[in-house]
């Protein structure tokens, strides 16, 4: 494996009174899934790349990035990752929202309009993401990785 050992990575983020949550997410970045040298035809730690349709029923929840009502009330409404997959976050409930097609293109993946509170709140899919990984890595090893636990608590 070439560069960094995010598993060192993960216990000196760890070991600082400054660094947190985005320092972890940081750490889910794809970069460091490439890094892993997982084959390409596995299954991604993170899920799959989408969600299923979202259903007939479902509204845009507009509000919670831009704190207005969506006007485009005709519009396809889709399920979105809140924190983007293409940034690191996993296609999991925790981490999903309904955005129509307008708000969903203008999110992009432009992580400065996130709610971060709620990102804060909902982190079980950082934590499912962190155990794949893990999972991934003991396979890819061959071995018996020690799994930093006091770290994984904390997220």
């Amino acid at each position: 494996m070439q560069g960094f050992n995010w598993l060192e990575i993960l216990e000196k983020v760890d070991e600082s009174t400054v660094f947190g949550l985005p320092e972890s997410l940081t750490l889910l970045d794809p970069r460091w899934f490439e890094s892993l040298e997982i084959d390409p035809n596995s299954k991604d730690p993170r899920g799959d790349l989408s969600f299923k349709s979202a259903n007939k029923n479902s509204a845009c929840n507009s509000e919670l990035f831009w704190n207005y009502a969506c006007p485009f009330q005709n519009s396809k409404v889709h399920v979105d990752h809140i924190f983007p997959f293409s940034r690191g976050g996993a296609t999991h409930h925790s981490n999903a929202t309904y955005l129509c097609e307008e708000h969903n293109y203008m999110k992009f993946t432009d992580i400065h309009i996130l709610p971060w509170e709620m990102i804060l709140k909902n982190q079980d899919w950082i934590l499912l993401t962190f155990q794949n990984i893990f999972k991934v890595s003991r396979k890819l090893a061959g071995m018996n990785l020690f799994i930093p636990e006091k770290q994984i608590s904390r997220l």
